[in-house]
């Protein structure tokens, strides 16, 4: 399995309809919801938003319409999809009416080609599950345990704090075991709060 390098976008017109398509990077059902409330924003006024997106290594896939006909969008997108052989990817493919009607077949064929077309330019990388990890620091250790987290899990880790003293990273799946180990051993000495991973 495959997932995409880049997000990226690109657009073609046909037959005076714009398409405009996006590749995301996601890890669940509400990333894909949120991407698709984002590309809403970007893109106001447009007739269309149809999209799909694959995830858990293609257990578990979704694709809409958007308002078009039955099975003349969001299925050409998930086909696109399943031939780059991606997960945790979802595309978007939003459309601007531009007054001539394109038929089952045009659409069909105009959401694929959008879609295929997003997906080579985002590149592909090979999928490597990983997982989110947050937690919640205890402020009198927090900056004893930032340096043992990342003398464990690398100086390469990216970290994100909150402002509730929170930090968010995340880890691949052959580090998980050991770093699960070490949060709850953290949270039973109180140098910790608590934690909380999902895959992502």
């Amino acid at each position: 399995m495959y997932t995409i390098q880049r997000e990226t976008q690109v657009e073609i017109t046909v037959e005076r309809s714009r398409f405009v398509a996006l590749s995301f990077r996601i890890s669940s059902a509400s990333d894909g919801k949120s991407k698709l409330k984002e590309t809403q924003m970007r893109f106001p006024g447009a007739t269309h938003y149809c999209y799909a997106w694959c995830l858990r290594e293609g257990r578990e896939e979704f694709s809409s319409d958007g308002g078009e006909p039955p099975g003349s969008a969001g299925k050409p997108i998930l086909w696109a999809l399943r031939r780059f052989r991606v997960t945790n990817t979802m595309v978007a493919v939003v459309r601007y009416f531009g007054g001539k009607k394109l038929g089952i077949r045009g659409l069909i064929e105009a959401y694929g080609e959008a879609a295929r077309m997003v997906l080579e330019k985002s590149g592909l990388i090979e999928y490597r599950r990983a997982y989110l990890f947050l937690v919640a620091m205890s402020l009198p250790h927090r900056n004893w345990f930032i340096n043992r987290l990342l003398a464990i899990t690398g100086k390469q880790t990216e970290l994100v704090f909150g402002e509730d003293e929170t930090a968010t990273f995340r880890v691949l799946e052959n580090e998980k075991e050991a770093l699960e180990a070490f949060l709850r051993q953290m949270q039973r000495e109180g140098k910790i709060l608590k934690f909380e991973f999902r895959e992502g």
